[in-house]
């Protein structure tokens, strides 16, 4: 794992535990979606994981109230604990696994995971989709390279508020552009 990743997980995780002991569903969602602008950056499969976790944890903890929630919250801050100790002595193999572990134990508590996981999957190809966008690229050749809908992307697109994609091109960069999609 990089080093960079490494330290964003860690500061991610000990926000995570923050949130769980606070009950704050909120920030887990919120935390999701940060972790997920670190997969679009280095394409790291321990972030994609950290981020459905985050996720999940955020979906199954607003639906329910009840003891056995509790009982899911004081595993999943004990997890997290172990997570962040496995992170600082850089051993990767036991923090993925320990992920999947935890994206198992949430699974017996909710039946609807599988929809978080791909809720998180179609969010972090459009999140890639959207910079490859920026960079000229059609939605149509969008869609055949990362495999989702051209809706996802336009959602996406329509959400975005950044300088870069509001910025007007001249005439002729926006002609050498197309000159060079058309080839």
């Amino acid at each position: 794992m990089r080093e960079e990743v490494r330290k964003e997980l860690i500061e991610r995780f000990q926000e995570a535990k923050d949130a769980l002991e606070k009950k704050d569903v909120k920030k887990l969602d919120k935390l999701s979606n940060h972790t997920i602008h670190i997969t679009t950056i280095y394409s790291d499969q321990d972030a994609i994981l950290s981020a459905i976790l985050f996720y999940s944890l955020s979906k199954v903890l607003e639906k329910e109230k009840d003891s056995t929630m509790e009982d899911l919250r004081y595993g999943m801050l004990e997890n997290i604990d172990a997570a962040i100790n496995l992170l600082k002595k850089g051993r990767d193999k036991a923090f993925h696994k320990l992920l999947e572990a935890s994206l198992k134990f949430i699974k017996e508590f909710d039946k609807s995971f599988s929809n978080y996981v791909e809720h998180i999957l179609i969010y972090a190809k459009a999140q890639k989709g959207m910079k490859v966008y920026e960079h000229g690229a059609s939605l149509t050749q969008i869609e055949e390279m990362l495999g989702i809908s051209k809706w996802d992307l336009m959602h996406k697109a329509g959400g975005r508020k950044t300088d870069k994609f509001l910025e007007t091109k001249s005439v002729k960069s926006r002609l050498k552009i197309a000159r060079r999609l058309l080839e």
